[in-house]
């Protein structure tokens, strides 16, 4: 097979239907948000928030003026949060015309269990929090919670969304930008589509790692075998970040490998088909396996020891993002390199690469909380692949 057939086809990525176009809310968190129709109003943006646990915070009428602010998406160990349960509240106001119309929340990953009550009420939750404040079980996955009728107030009385979140390793929040608060038949909608398209983003990777699968088992061309592995990488990766794998299995050990044991080969994988492809004789491919091992031993241990889960959470993790992002480096120099040459793919492959190195970098500085975007390193992959 010719080797401009390695490089993919990043129209498939129009038919998709991104859902990062939708508009995110950074309103502070004294401003009270305003629900005047069913479209999705986004609670991204600052709310208030205490590192005490008190059943009384979820009360509409408790003061929350002297609480300090906090950014979602966002996770503690970046905020410098060290707690194993913070409470958040928002303030939001109903139009009368909506008195007859059923509303709801989306709900994003929120690490690592969550209760979400709304005017004191209970709506829905993740995991399991102890009455003390233990965490007793963990749950990461999105859903759909429906505001019961009666529990909300109309025209200029003040609603509050109160949220109790818990997590024992230091990378508790709102993690991802999928929140929001709207009528329940667009929100289900909304929640539908974004699972269609992470499901579609899946579906492509593994139909093509499979495709390079028989490639390599018919012609044993290495090449073949390292692309097959990236794409299929690539494809679990956009079914964890939707928490597709929370709808076959609740077990966090489960979701925990389906989302993070990817990011450890995406470098092997990577720098093994370039290797390949180009046909380079260097040893930059042999240190980045020595690297990779004891990163994916603590990684491995961590799934099972609530010690190496936090070593994980707050010094590994990082290391690991830092050497997929200096790959993307490296592969950069040598597709610039290869393209400057004149080889076969290398400037197709160029333009594959800015795109997902653009993506990556947008998602290293969402995770570090340098802004606030939605991240999009699977549909980076995509036009890549």
């Amino acid at each position: 097979m010719s080797r401009h057939a390695l490089v993919g086809w990043p129209i498939l990525l129009l038919m998709l239907a991104p859902s990062w176009v939708q508009g995110q809310a950074d309103t502070a968190a004294g401003t009270i948000l305003r629900v005047t129709s069913t479209d999705l109003l986004p609670l991204t943006g600052t709310w208030r928030y205490s590192t005490e646990d008190e059943p009384g915070f979820s009360s509409p009428s408790f003061d929350d003026r002297a609480w300090p602010e906090i950014s979602t998406p966002g996770q503690w160990h970046i905020l410098g949060i060290d707690s194993d349960v913070v409470w958040y509240r928002r303030h939001f106001l109903v139009a009368e015309t909506l008195r007859d119309t059923p509303l709801a929340l989306e709900i994003p990953l929120i690490a690592d269990a969550h209760e979400m009550y709304v005017n004191g009420v209970r709506v829905g939750g993740r995991g399991k929090i102890a009455v003390d404040g233990t965490l007793e079980q963990r749950s990461n996955r999105p859903g759909v919670y429906r505001i019961p009728p009666g529990v909300l107030r109309f025209g200029s009385p003040v609603n509050v969304i109160a949220m109790r979140v818990a997590d024992n390793v230091g990378w508790g929040g709102v993690v991802r930008p999928e929140f929001y608060i709207g009528g329940e038949r667009r929100i289900t909608r909304d929640f539908e589509l974004q699972l269609m398209r992470r499901a579609g983003l899946c579906l492509a990777f593994l139909v093509t790692g499979l495709l390079y699968l028989v490639f390599y088992l018919g012609s044993r061309q290495p090449t073949y075998l390292y692309y097959a592995l990236f794409s299929s990488l690539s494809g679990v990766e956009a079914a964890a970040l939707a928490s597709t794998g929370y709808w076959l299995s609740d077990s966090f050990i489960f979701n925990h490998i389906l989302q993070h044991g990817p990011y450890h080969l995406f470098a092997f994988a990577l720098t093994g088909f370039l290797h390949t492809f180009f046909e380079l004789e260097t040893r930059v491919a042999f240190w980045v396996r020595v690297v990779t091992i004891p990163l994916l031993v603590v990684f491995v241990l961590g799934c099972f020891s609530l010690t190496f889960l936090k070593v994980y959470a707050l010094y590994t993790l990082p290391i690991v993002l830092g050497l997929i992002v200096l790959t993307m480096g490296y592969g950069a120099y040598v597709i610039v390199s290869s393209a400057s040459r004149l080889e076969a793919g290398a400037q197709i492959m160029l333009g594959g690469l800015v795109v997902l190195a653009m993506a990556i970098l947008n998602d290293v500085l969402n995770y570090f909380k340098v802004f606030d975007t939605f991240r999009v390193v699977p549909e980076g992959m995509l036009v890549f692949t």
